[in-house]
Parts: structure tokens; sequence; C-alpha cells
């Protein structure tokens, strides 16, 4: 993944992201979230764009699947804020701040970068977003919710919640045959906890790993989650590529790369 600033307050950032094989030994690929939205062959393209709202920061988004196991498409639309606590406070920047790193804007990628929020920093963002599953059903997130503390220099804590409903979706056995359709419902969904640590900086980025566990809070039978927890893995890497250019073209630049295992 990627982000550019455009201008001072406008960033334009993409990714490709995805997955490869399936989890639990099951056969076949992931048809909707209650099959699992991690760990299955899956790829996306997304872009976004992010701004300032007053102390706060917009963004919105759109994905596209790139292979047909994948969700159709997708768009999402949130603020975020990251708040001082204990210290001094600055309105919502761009995301292209060497200095401090520190995560104060709407960042709607699934490629994580390896800065976190910064110590004694609390960050909340809320979105709401739509998702065309492989089944054809749609997946409404309405709200979702990720709130954050950096707890340390180089590490931070994040929780995410969602309130999901679906239309028309359908729930699949290990043989992928259908084995209820029509469904409607709504409902809370998993809880992910997110612990990450990125000690170790070198002059071409920093190093960071990412831990993620899935919490089982949503119901299975209703099709809005998978009633098993899942525990994920991640390496990351994330170079400003201002500290080679400065403030050129390429100086806008931020990269990051993700690798896991879950």
């Amino acid at each position: 993944g990627g982000e550019y600033a455009l201008t001072d307050s406008l960033t334009l950032m993409g990714e490709v992201e995805g997955s490869t094989a399936a989890e639990h030994d099951a056969t076949g690929f992931s048809e909707n979230i209650a099959e699992n939205s991690e760990g299955n062959a899956r790829a996306r393209a997304r872009v976004a764009l992010t701004g300032p709202i007053g102390d706060w920061r917009w963004g919105v988004s759109a994905f596209k699947g790139v292979n047909s196991h994948t969700e159709d498409w997708g768009a999402q639309a949130g603020l975020s804020r990251t708040w001082g606590v204990g210290g001094s406070t600055e309105a919502a920047a761009p995301p292209l701040r060497e200095s401090d790193g520190r995560e104060s804007y709407y960042n709607p990628l699934k490629t994580e970068e390896a800065y976190t929020i910064g110590e004694r920093s609390f960050r909340t963002e809320v979105a709401l977003g739509y998702v065309n599953q492989p089944d054809g059903s749609d997946l409404y997130m309405l709200p979702d919710l990720t709130l954050g503390w950096g707890i340390g220099p180089w590490a931070d804590l994040q929780l995410e919640f969602q309130y999901l409903m679906v239309e028309n979706t359908s729930l699949f056995d290990r043989s992928l045959a259908v084995t209820e359709s029509g469904i409607d419902k709504n409902g809370r969904g998993d809880v992910r906890v997110k612990l990450k640590a990125s000690p170790f900086e070198w002059k071409c980025g920093r190093l960071g790993v990412q831990f993620v566990t899935k919490v089982p809070t949503a119901d299975g039978g209703d099709a809005l989650g998978t009633d098993e927890a899942d525990f994920l893995a991640k390496a990351l890497f994330s170079t400003d590529w201002s500290r080679f250019y400065g403030d050129s073209i390429l100086g806008r630049l931020r990269t990051h790369l993700n690798a896991g295992i879950s």
C-alpha cells in the first residue's frame, strides 16, 4: 500500500492486498463474511482520498475484487481524530509526517503501516461501509468503529467493533453446499483486537509486528460471523520517502508492505 500527499491537506491512498490458501483445512473458497474474510484466496485493489474537516479527518474509499472468490466491490466513508492525552494537542494533519509518524488521519487501507498512534494518544475512527459479497448478497457496516491507544512511543492497541446488516445472503457447509439461503439479519459483528509494536528503525524505514485476534462475538447462525476465534500475525515495513528526497515529488510518498499468517 501507499500514500501520496497531493497537497498540504489532501492525501491519495491506494493498495493491492489479499490472502492465499484456506484456513481450518477447509476446501473450496470463501463465499461471504460467515465463511471468514481473512485467510482465504482473495485479492482486492483499493483507492482512497482523505482531507481535513476542523480537528477531524474525513476519508472516502472504494475497492474492487480482482478474482472470482473476492467481494465484487465495496465503499466506505468515515471520520477520524487523534487526541493527545497529557501532552500537546494539534489539529488533524496529513499522514505524511515523518517527525512523529502518528496515525492522526482516516486510514481505510487494510495494509497496516509500521508507524504507531503515538505515546499518550487516543484515536477514534467511525465509518459507514457497504460490501457486495461473492454470493451476490449485500453487507452493510452501520457503523464500523475503531478505538486506539498509544501505549508507548513505539506500540499501540486498537479495538474494532462493527454493527452489521446482511440482505439475501446464504450459509454454506465445508463443501460449499448451501445450507440456508435468503437470510436477512442484523446484529453485532466480531470484535478484533490489534496489538502493534515497531521499535526497529533503519535508514530505509521502520519495521514492526502486529498481532490480531478476532473474538467471535457475532452469531454465525445469522451469517454475521464464524463462531470461531482467529489469530493473525503480521510483519510490517514502512518507508517515508521524504527522508531521501525531501520536499520533492517523490518525497510526498510513503509506502507500506505487509506479510503475515493466520
